[in-house]
């Protein structure tokens, strides 16, 4: 079974150090440009947020929240949440 996670391999599984070390490049920059924005390493769900808008991240961010909160006290969500962004007006479905 291929691992699709492993970016350090090629399609046949074997090791591409050179697609290896382009992702470390790419993330180290990432990693880099969102520290300069002042997020924090554990603020953000690192793997997720590459290419999505900022208020994407902060709606990504608020589920957790949420989830994480039903979590600790006992609760689980058990149906569709519609939220709308009191800022930008978007309805999140």
């Amino acid at each position: 079974m291929k691992d699709h996670n492993n970016v350090s391999r090629n399609g046949s599984g074997y090791y591409d150090g050179v697609a290896a070390k382009a992702v470390r490049k790419v993330d180290g920059e990432y990693i880099k440009e969102m520290a300069n924005k002042g997020v924090r390493k554990r603020d953000r769900a690192y793997d997720g947020n590459v290419g999505r808008s900022d208020d994407e991240i902060r709606f990504k961010k608020l589920l957790g929240t949420i989830f994480n909160m039903c979590e600790l006290a006992g609760f689980s969500i058990e149906s569709r949440m519609v939220v709308k962004d009191k800022t930008t007006g978007k309805i999140w479905k």
